[in-house]
């Protein structure tokens, strides 16, 4: 789901293009989003700029923060979760597919 969204020729919103999750056991959990800016232009066209990144390091101090779950087809809430939540959602994710690929 796009952040400021709009299809105004001329106009520009953000999305992220790609989130790295680090489940390193050498290093804290983390992900990081790798930010997309989109412009409309005139002819109908995008263009889009790296801006940066956005940085979330797992801690004790934030592991059970609440954060609404946006449905990115329509923006509404449709539930909650923690930050830890969702890196579990992840690695079961990750276990899941692994698994598929070595039963094969």
């Amino acid at each position: 789901m796009e952040y400021l969204y709009t299809s105004e020729p001329g106009a520009a919103w953000k999305a992220f293009s790609k989130a790295l999750f680090n489940n390193s056991i050498t290093s804290s959990k983390s992900i990081t989003f790798i930010e997309q800016a989109i412009r409309n232009t005139e002819n109908g066209q995008h263009k889009i700029d790296l801006p940066g990144n956005i940085f979330l390091s797992l801690s004790t101090d934030n592991d059970t923060e609440v954060i609404d779950l946006i449905d990115p087809s329509t923006g509404g809430i449709v539930g909650t979760s923690t930050y830890r939540d969702i890196f579990i959602l992840l690695n079961s994710l990750y276990l899941k597919l692994a698994k598929q690929r070595d039963s094969a």
